[in-house]
């Protein structure tokens, strides 16, 4: 009997573990649990099977043990279907939500970096998987998010990482990178990822009630990212590098002797405010020796902490002083080094508030360009690829001229492209009217820039000075 008993308080405790908190919240906010419906206040702990309900004109954010991140906007209902996490257990840790209407914003904690696949959410007409992403889904049935027909749209915009859509009914799927977004209408096809549109995003990050919280409980994806790892995260293999692991051997001791040593390895530590990174449009098996340009094999916190612990290689070519770039492989080895993301990081003050920036701050800068050329299936050389951006903060306009692996007519290049330029907080999107995405920041009191360009053809970082 006594056994019996432990055994059930186990369970019991087990079952009814507490799995986060509201860590910021305005308006009336009820949690439904037990068939009982709770006021929900600052500080309440979450439960698995809670369903979270705001009212309008209500708000709300919910701060996860792993430290994803989830802010409510008004009308908006979102229901904890699954959830586990234990860093010593990360091929059981799991994360299962539903929205059936409103608003919100996801940034996505440990779980979606040490078991992405098991980190999945609901709609109404379709289900999202994640990889290291920050998200928007918009339910919209009647006119402010209320659920009064059958029909309606719902909205899945990225800003950080990817996503992809899934069509439960017909299994048809939709990836959508950072800078993207689609429209699902229920019982239609999933269309094609179009770019967010300018102001858009400060839109989102409002009507999620997503500003207004992380200001309030200073839990947003700049503190999220450089407090990433949890307290007691004692297994260094997973959610952050080992400092102490022996990279020459992973990474295939025959290539690293010919190409670089043990004293090339490095460390860069920095805020990752400063990081900017895309996904490639195709991964690529990277032929080692025939490389268009010097490289070398590094460990990296913010890199690692961002994108998960990989392969980072980092390009020595053409970033410029103050800025380092490259790419970054979850699986990949020196010897068979399958290229993922690109990526860029500041070693500068980044400029944090971009809102006062007038037509007295116009100014061009001309730099570099790294990453891979998919239409050619070939990487960008940095040393034959240059950018200029001529920012007019009075008409919000960019003209963007790029010119990839020496050719100005090639289909990868951009010619005299004027981009909308919209910000928010210290990044900026210039949007052009052919699928071109660069989100970027500004170092150095203006003096420089950096950030990734996504175009049908080119997924790359870039780094310029003023001229």
């Amino acid at each position: 009997m006594k056994i019996l008993l432990l055994s059930v308080l186990i369970f019991t405790t087990t079952l009814f573990a507490n799995i986060g908190k509201i860590s910021a919240l305005s308006g009336e906010v009820h949690i439904s649990r037990d068939s009982k419906t709770i006021p929900a206040t600052i500080g309440f702990e979450l439960q698995e099977k809670d369903k979270i309900a705001t009212s309008s004109n209500a708000r709300a954010q919910l701060l996860f043990n792993d430290k994803t991140i989830i802010s409510l906007g008004k009308n908006s209902t979102f229901d904890i279907e699954e959830y586990f996490y234990d860093i010593q257990k990360p091929t059981q840790t799991k994360a299962s939500f539903k929205v059936a209407k409103g608003i919100f914003k996801t940034i996505t904690g440990q779980i979606g970096k040490v078991n992405p696949n098991k980190f999945t959410l609901k709609t109404r007409s379709a289900s999202i998987g994640i990889r290291g992403t920050i998200y928007f889904v918009e339910a919209r049935y009647g006119a402010t998010y209320e659920q009064s027909a059958d029909t309606g749209t719902e909205t899945y915009s990225c800003t950080s990482g990817s996503i992809t859509v899934t069509d439960p009914t017909t299994g048809a799927t939709v990836d959508i990178p950072a800078g993207f977004q689609i429209t699902v209408i229920p019982g239609q096809p999933l269309p094609e990822p179009t770019p967010i549109p300018p102001a858009e995003e400060e839109k989102l990050n409002t009507d999620s009630g997503a500003k207004q919280n992380e200001q309030e409980s200073g839990q947003d994806e700049n503190v999220f990212y450089e407090n990433n790892t949890p307290p007691g995260n004692d297994n260094p293999d997973v959610g952050t590098p080992d400092s102490e692991n022996n990279d020459a051997e992973d990474l295939g001791a025959d290539v690293i002797d010919e190409k670089i040593s043990s004293d090339k390895l490095d460390t860069i530590n920095q805020d990752d405010s400063s990081l900017h990174y895309i996904n490639l449009s195709t991964t690529y098996t990277v032929p080692m020796g025939d490389v268009p340009f010097s490289y070398e094999f590094i460990t990296n916190d913010t890199i690692s902490s961002k994108l998960s612990t990989g392969s980072i290689m980092k390009v020595t070519d053409g970033a410029g002083t103050g800025f380092s770039w490259g790419f970054w492989s979850s699986t990949g080895t020196a010897a068979d080094y399958v290229a993922e993301k690109a990526w860029v990081l500041a070693e500068k003050d980044i400029v944090s508030d971009l809102s006062s920036l007038t037509s007295a701050n116009n100014a061009t800068y001309s730099g570099k360009v790294m990453g891979y050329d998919n239409y050619n299936s070939s990487f960008i050389d940095p040393s034959n690829s240059t950018i200029t951006l001529a920012f007019d903060f009075g008409a919000n306009t960019t003209v963007v001229n790029m010119v990839i692996n020496g050719d100005s007519q090639s289909m990868s290049s951009i010619n005299n492209m004027t981009g909308t330029y919209s910000y928010s907080g210290s990044k900026y999107t210039i949007t052009g009217s052919n699928n071109e995405v660069l989100n970027g920041s500004f170092y150095d009191n203006m003096n420089s820039t950096a950030g990734t360009v996504k175009t049908d053809n080119v997924s790359a970082a870039y780094t310029g000075q003023v001229q």
